[in-house]
């Protein structure tokens, strides 16, 4: 069996710096017409401290909460993101200036 790199996951990285507040959020929506599938976003945190807490939130509604220092959502199913929604990875209670890291693994799917 052939393996086509076109057959590979795809990966985005991302980031944001905590505010005044002690919240640092990232946010994205997928570019242009193209839904995707979603089968890990992995967060990173490493100087959160004690009490601090994380989530993933699509639309405003949670998909999961998340261990601020580092931690992955995945599993089955996959999270379908389409063109107009928003994802939010969040930390509160966080160090201002602390810088908060996601790595995303999709798959980019089509409307059949």
């Amino acid at each position: 069996m052939s393996l086509n790199a076109s057959d590979l996951p795809k990966r985005q990285s991302l980031s944001g710096t905590a505010d005044a507040n002690g919240d640092c959020l990232i946010r994205f929506k997928v570019p242009g017409q193209t839904p995707w599938s979603i089968e890990q976003i992995t967060i990173e945190m490493l100087d959160a401290p004690f009490g601090a807490v994380a989530s993933l939130r699509v639309n405003g509604s949670l998909v999961t909460p998340l261990v601020p220092n580092g931690d992955a959502a995945a599993g089955d199913p996959p999270l379908p993101v389409y063109p107009g929604d928003l994802v939010e990875i969040a930390w509160e209670g966080v160090t201002v200036g602390a810088q908060g890291k996601a790595l995303l693994i999709y798959r980019t799917a089509s409307y059949r």
